[in-house]
């Protein structure tokens, strides 16, 4: 029962970070940078659990944005699963909150670095710029997210 609860709660996540990320992030912009929620929801989620299901995450997240976006598929997907199953080998050590923001952090950096070879932008030095910029953000707001699913997933035994 605790299996299907976390499934259906990371499943309501994905949707509403789906829905904010194409109605209200557009609106924030912090020197050209936009959070990436989807992008949050999967790093974080794969920091919890096993490779497998962090590849999960970050295929469900890539899926999510290139469907809703309109954009090539391949290319968020093939980045976000990449990062997303390097980031489930980190579950093992059980990262605190700060770790897990960190990881978020440089997953962010290192999934749009793939997808900068993948889809080569107009504009590198731009690109790179808000790509440091969105993976601070995407690390400052992974901390409350990391500490719902880690209650969702991993509860605590008593």
């Amino acid at each position: 029962m605790r299996q299907f609860t976390s499934i259906i709660v990371c499943g309501l996540l994905f949707f509403l970070a789906g829905v904010l990320q194409f109605s209200a992030m557009p609106r924030i912009d912090i020197w050209g940078a936009h959070p990436d929620l989807l992008l949050v929801v999967a790093y974080s989620l794969a920091v919890l659990v096993r490779p497998g299901q962090g590849a999960l995450a970050g295929f469900v997240s890539g899926m999510l944005i290139g469907g809703i976006s309109g954009a090539t598929l391949t290319h968020y997907i093939l980045s976000r699963t990449v990062v997303g199953y390097a980031l489930g080998m980190t579950s093992q050590m059980e990262p605190g909150i700060r770790a897990a923001a960190g990881l978020v952090a440089a997953g962010t950096l290192v999934g749009q670095l793939i997808l900068m070879f993948l889809a080569p932008p107009s504009g590198i030095g731009v690109f790179l710029k808000v790509t440091i910029l969105e993976a601070l953000l995407n690390g400052a707001i992974a901390i409350p997210v990391f500490a719902l699913l880690r209650r969702v997933v991993r509860p605590k035994v008593v």
